[in-house]
């Protein structure tokens, strides 16, 4: 560099401040931090001013906010949780809107993490998941006796939290539930045609889009929480949305056992979870109770509740000595990694560490709230699924991954016919953690992430589909209007299952996942 030559150095820019940040809604809520957004709001942590108190709060995108859809939504998850009035059901204090008209409710402040996460560390023991799935039980049943049917049970809608020194389950999103009571205004809310749920927690009626639904699809989606819970892989899985859902109409669900061979697993227990999985809804359980009762009848050595936060993760990362001996009392045997075959985590190589100071990252109950469920038709055949032909042989090779620059971009949908207006788009840019997923609206390919795309303006949701090798397919739905923020997708590791190493009645080393 010649001496005297001018250096300029760029700053970095600037994040744009939160508006929202520093506000006091209702007059008493102080926001102090932002800590989630999806697709129709954001969540903020709040203090309130004269308790001293933190809350969560949900506050819609003013773009979504003057939809009348959103806003019923998100009143009947406040309605809905406030009436029931539960400990395993988030408790919502608050429903108003500002002087401009933006529309938010105030919640609980929980530290914990989502059953969801949990599970992404490994399988969980039935030690642990038998106390979890008792607690949901005893939810749900409160809100069936309320009239309110869930629809949207999946574990990232179980928040694992801590309350007097033990273990507690909190459900969250009851934005979708349906009331009975107020089935004509439901008819508004969900847009006909469209299925309501989560696919791989979805009922068979659900899939067929039935609208005339009751708790049993509740019943259904706990049993494939507890078969992942106990496997670590759900009962049904499909290369795409259509062939998972035929998958929950058509196929018998494989037994505990089959999926994960080297898990001991009372045949008693295994056909009580078979039983909340029939086809049939007259052929489950009929009442959350009765699934909690059956339950604890196939084993009863498990104990009711859980410890506190700290006991139950103390084992996280390390591997457990699981055996039919030591069902329903803390195992305390550690044994190294190598001495049997493990269960294959999620995360291939990934190690779970214990954090110092607290075992528990701080979240806010909200945050996993956002993503609302959409829908799309389809309907169950006797034969195979004709989109998606299921074809047998070795799997076919992962392409290279295309240069970055590559894959940014979606196809240009066709210009519309001479004479007709195009119809409005606002910009969206799609990310999910891997990268390389294919995203598809419909039948329509938008691209591989991360890529930037157009949606049709509409006041009505649509549901993204996001696809990836040994990974479990995944939906995001958003209101596509302008101002819309999409939030990255995080795809789950497909679980295999492990060749059995005999007869599958020995001991099993598994990870807590606590």
């Amino acid at each position: 560099m010649k001496p005297g030559f001018p250096v300029v150095v760029e700053s970095p820019p600037a994040e744009e401040a939160d508006p929202w940040v520093g506000r006091t809604l209702s007059n008493v809520y102080v926001i102090e931090e932002k800590i989630g957004e999806g697709g129709m709001g954001s969540v903020y942590v709040a203090r309130h001013v004269h308790l001293e108190k933190r809350f969560a709060v949900k506050v819609l995108v003013e773009s979504v906010a003057g939809k009348n859809n959103a806003v019923d939504r998100l009143k009947q998850e406040a309605m809905a949780a406030a009436n029931i009035d539960h400990e395993n059901i988030v408790d919502v204090v608050n429903f108003d809107r500002t002087e401009e008209g933006a529309v938010f409710i105030v919640m609980e402040f929980l530290k914990g993490e989502s059953l969801a996460d949990t599970l992404g560390r490994g399988p969980l023991e039935l030690h642990y998941a038998l106390p979890i799935t008792y607690q949901i039980c005893r939810a749900l049943h409160a809100a069936h006796e309320h009239g309110i049917v869930h629809r949207d049970l999946k574990p990232e809608n179980v928040f694992l939290t801590e309350r007097r020194g033990r273990t507690v389950a909190k459900i969250l999103d009851f934005g979708i539930s349906k009331v009975k009571k107020a089935e004509s205004e439901q008819v508004r809310m969900t847009k006909t045609g469209q299925l309501v749920g989560t696919p791989l927690y979805m009922s068979p009626e659900q899939a067929r889009g039935e609208t005339d639904i009751d708790r049993r699809v509740d019943i259904y989606a706990m049993g494939v929480m507890l078969y992942e819970m106990i496997t670590g892989a759900p009962p049904f899985e499909g290369r795409n949305y259509f062939e998972l859902l035929w998958k929950h109409g058509n196929e018998p669900p494989p037994s505990m056992r089959e999926t994960n061979p080297n898990v001991y697993i009372p045949e008693a227990l295994d056909d009580v979870i078979l039983t909340a999985l029939a086809k049939a809804p007259d052929d489950r359980y009929q009442t959350m109770a009765e699934l909690e009762e059956a339950l604890k009848a196939a084993a009863p050595e498990v104990a009711d509740e859980l410890g506190t936060l700290a006991q139950v993760m103390e084992g996280s990362g390390e591997v457990l000595r699981f055996s039919r001996e030591s069902i329903g009392r803390a195992p305390t045997e550690h044994v190294e990694s190598g001495a049997s075959k493990p269960v294959p985590a999620r995360e291939t190589t990934a190690e779970v560490s214990v954090p110092q100071r607290s075992p528990w990252p701080l979240v806010a109950v909200g945050a996993g709230l956002l993503l609302v469920v959409g829908a799309v038709g389809f309907a169950f055949t006797n034969g195979d699924p004709t989109s998606t032909p299921v074809t047998s042989g070795a799997p076919d090779p992962v392409p290279d991954e295309p240069p970055p620059d590559e894959r940014l971009v979606a196809p240009t949908p066709p210009d519309p016919p001479p004479g007709v207006e195009p119809p409005a788009r606002v910009s969206v840019h799609l990310t999910s953690t891997p990268s390389g997923a294919t995203v598809r609206l419909g039948e329509r390919e938008l691209g591989t992430t991360p890529v930037a795309t157009a949606l049709d303006v509409s006041d009505e949701p649509v549901t993204l589909t996001y696809e990836l090798e040994d990974h479990l397919a995944q939906t995001l739905t958003l209101v596509p209007v302008e101002g819309v923020e999409v939030p990255e997708v995080r795809l789950r590791r497909r679980r295999r299952a492990p060749p059995s190493g005999g007869t599958g009645g020995g001991t099993l080393p598994i990870k807590t996942g606590m």
